[in-house]
């Protein structure tokens, strides 16, 4: 089971995702009805330069735009080597491969469907073999996938026969055939949504979307004639798919749905140094998905309510002999500020320390597998002395982590991070560019940047080289705090240095609040790390500034037909407000409800250094 974290609403710095491929092996462009013929030969990309690990066969990358959403075959035939056709997004995700169209013949052949977009395919072969080979490319049309409007007085029967929908009609990117029935659900009011399917004739399989087709959560019966998905639902429009657990068996299937509030989840007081007794039982207890909106754990939880009346450490252990213990710190809003979630192995005791200003925050008792009796210990303590020091630009600074000395947790608030750290003040009056390296030969640097109200803002670890680390971004006026710290918990000297630079001059546009409008992203252009405060990305920007005159909902979308890219929404001080990352057809789409105001809209690649043109288009609908 895996949880679903709350994530504090810290956007520190935009980190790019980078593609599989490396730049040098360029792609060529094909239609989407297209006959391409080409050779493989000695000295071409191979699949390792393009995709990694360790495979040698040389390897064709081609570029393939769709109009619109579509079912794309692409054919890879050769005389000379056995063909291997990969799809992958522009972004670098695997989407669907073949190596032997069939039993017959060492040809490929993929079909998948498709949303309108920019994909990649890569022609290659099994065996490093040279010899010519032809790509050919069609498009087919989605056929139409009526929706059923799904009932929740009554059972729905169905029928999955030769000519239903299949999955991949449905469902893109796909390239499963999987026949499959859709049903439309509309959710008035924030609840919690019971779907169980059975059938006579096949393993079931049920999926939960939003109403853009995206997947939320899924129940596989994995042979049993039954499956049943539990998820909480914000209002909103949805969509139930039913199907099969595996390709090509059909019949008849029995549908039911139902929508019920959420349970409450009352907290009971634990005071500090207190340690009590509990018992989680699955039934008409609290579960994990009535606290967290789109998940689909059922486990049950206990909530605890502490109040912390100064600044310190709350330590807590959670230990069961009858289940694996998951144990989170929220604060009074329902965010999580620690958690067991990183636990590698997590074994009968699961145990947090967490730094705390005053407040009232809750304590959260879970479990990995199992339910039963559990025992919670709860402790506070001062924090350890941090002598923080100024941080003195231009001038090397010595120092040395120490054992038992100061932590992370020791110099913000909140935090669980144990590692041992030297604190830094760094006052800044004006916009500055700050470069920050740690390094040491005794300790694994880790360098941490926080904002003028404790909020990290960056964090590198071998950024500087081996194991130095460098931080570099813009920053504003206000005081921040450097802290030196270690990848590894060790201990030992370092050597820590910052650097203030004007930042340079950088390029807006205007635009209006709907408008589309076609850029370049090139190497004269200014770095998001130098246009975002807080930002440490190495990317290429181009920034378009829009103002609102009222409320209301704006929409972003930025498309590439040769790199992939992000979007870096800022307020008028270039403080981030959201980010939003390419899609699998290679579109980075964002939507947010804004005040009225100024704001920028950054274009970046998500790889850093790359270049390419790009499609903006902006709209915007005023609300109250």
């Amino acid at each position: 089971m895996s949880k679903l974290r709350w994530v504090l609403p810290v956007v520190a710095a935009c980190v790019p995702l980078s593609p599989l491929w490396a730049q040098d092996c360029s792609p060529r462009e094909i239609g989407p009805d297209e006959s391409k013929t080409a050779s493989f030969a000695a000295g071409d990309c191979t699949l390792r330069g393009l995709i990694g690990g360790t495979r040698t066969e040389y390897a064709h990358p081609y570029n393939v735009t769709l109009p619109r959403d579509e079912i794309l075959t692409a054919d890879l035939k050769s005389a000379a080597a056995d063909a291997y056709l990969y799809v992958y997004s522009l972004s670098g995700v695997r989407l669907t491969a073949n190596d032997n169209v069939s039993a017959q013949s060492t040809d490929s052949r993929v079909t998948i469907a498709l949303r309108q977009g920019t994909y990649v395919l890569i022609a290659s072969t099994r065996g490093v073999t040279a010899g010519a080979y032809t790509l050919q490319t069609a498009l087919g049309t989605l056929p139409p996938c009526p929706e059923t409007e799904a009932r929740l007085d009554a059972p729905m029967d169905g029928q999955l026969t030769r000519d239903s929908c299949r999955y991949m009609d449905v469902r893109a990117p796909s390239s499963d055939s999987s026949r499959a029935a859709p049903y439309r659900l509309t959710v008035p009011s924030p609840s919690v949504l019971t779907v169980k399917m059975s059938s006579k004739e096949f393993s079931p399989y049920l999926e939960i979307l939003d109403s853009r087709f995206e997947y939320l959560s899924y129940a596989d019966a994995e042979g049993d004639p039954e499956v049943e998905l539990a998820i909480s639902l914000e209002p909103g429009s949805y969509i139930l798919l039913a199907t099969t657990s595996e390709t090509g068996p059909t019949g008849a299937y029995t549908l039911t749905a139902a929508l019920a509030e959420p349970r409450s989840c009352g907290g009971r007081d634990i005071g500090l140094g207190e340690t009590v007794e509990g018992r989680l039982a699955a039934g008409e207890d609290c579960r994990y998905l009535d606290l967290v909106w789109l998940s689909a754990d059922t486990t049950p939880i206990d909530l605890y309510r502490v109040t912390i009346s100064q600044r310190g450490v709350l330590s807590l252990s959670l230990s069961s002999t009858v289940f694996t213990p998951y144990l989170a710190v929220l604060d009074e809003r329902g965010l999580e500020l620690n958690s067991t979630i990183d636990d590698e192995e997590p074994g009968p005791t699961a145990q947090l320390a967490t730094s705390l200003p005053p407040g009232v925050y809750h304590i959260l008792v879970n479990t990995w597998d199992d339910a039963g009796a559990y025992k919670l210990m709860s402790n506070f303590s001062e924090l350890r002395p941090c002598k923080i020091d100024d941080a003195r630009p231009d001038e090397p600074m010595q120092g040395a982590l120490m054992a038992q000395g100061c932590r992370i947790l020791d110099l913000v608030a909140p935090s669980g991070d144990p590692a041992y750290a030297a604190g830094y003040r760094l006052p800044i009056s004006d916009r500055r560019i700050l470069t920050a390296d740690q390094t040491s030969t005794q300790v694994d640097s880790a360098l941490y940047l926080f904002g003028p109200n404790e909020m990290l803002l960056s964090f590198d670890d071998n950024g500087g080289g081996g194991k130095n680390s460098r931080v570099t971004t813009l920053l504003g006026p206000g005081t921040y705090r450097l802290a030196a710290s270690s990848a590894n918990g060790g201990t030992g000297s370092f050597t820590l240095s910052a650097r203030l630079t004007e930042p340079p001059v950088c390029a807006i546009e205007t635009i209006e609040p709907a408008a589309t409008v076609s850029g370049q992203l090139a190497s004269t252009d200014c770095r998001i790390r130098e246009t975002v405060v807080g930002s440490t990305g190495g990317s290429y920007v181009r920034r378009y500034r829009v103002t609102l005159t009222q409320a209301g909902r704006l929409q972003l979308q930025v498309s590439s037909r040769t790199v992939a890219t992000a979007l870096v929404l800022t307020d008028a001080e270039t403080k981030t407000v959201q980010i939003a990352t390419t899609q699998l057809n290679g579109a980075a789409r964002m939507e947010k409800r804004l005040e009225a105001g100024t704001y920028i809209v950054h274009v970046i690649t998500m790889v850093s250094g790359q270049t390419g043109s790009f499609a903006l288009q902006s709209t915007f609908e005023a609300s109250q």
